[in-house]
């Protein structure tokens, strides 16, 4: 599954997507827009390394994202696995947790976006709060992998979504 990531809040026509807006004043919007096939258009575009699933089955109302950078010379790997058991301990222990993806640049593999999707602000809050949460990152540092964060973790408020993301329910989201 690819997905393309473009600095706007322009509504899409695609089958499954996400408007989302900064809750930081000086933020930008983005709009994601899952597809099976290589998008184009302008945008960066991502493929889904991996989602792990939250118990949360009403809409998604909330987001997180943050853009990572893996030196030439760190584990990807590793550090890959390690955003997958940060989204697992956040499904866990976040009622409020809908799904965690890592998406990685198709272009420069260094380059990835970890997103958490939420139902409530209170669950994106907790995402970071919660004390098993908390102790895995302060245990877990990404430099030890070779990463640093390129951007700042952003929060955002979902302000449109499109396809299986209106509502969870049996249905699957894109994998």
């Amino acid at each position: 599954m690819y997905v393309l990531r473009r600095i706007d809040t322009r509504p899409s026509h695609g089958p499954q997507w996400l408007r989302l807006l900064s809750l930081d004043q000086f933020g930008v919007g983005l709009t994601l827009e899952w597809s099976e096939e290589l998008p184009g258009g302008a945008g960066d575009v991502f493929e889904t390394l991996f989602e792990v699933h939250g118990r949360w089955r009403g809409s998604v109302g909330y987001a997180i994202a943050a853009d990572w950078s893996v030196a030439l010379d760190g584990n990807r790997v590793a550090f890959e696995e390690s955003r997958r058991e940060l989204s697992s301990l956040r499904a866990r222990h976040v009622d409020a947790f809908y799904a965690g993806y890592l998406l990685r640049r198709v272009n420069d593999h260094s380059h990835y976006t970890a997103l958490g999707l939420y139902g409530t602000r209170a669950g994106l809050d907790e995402a970071r709060s919660q004390a098993a949460i908390a102790k895995w990152v302060e245990g877990n540092p990404p430099a030890k992998w070779g990463a640093r964060e390129v951007s700042a973790a952003q929060a955002f408020q979902v302000a449109g979504r499109g396809g299986l993301f209106e509502r969870r329910g049996g249905s699957r989201i894109p994998s």
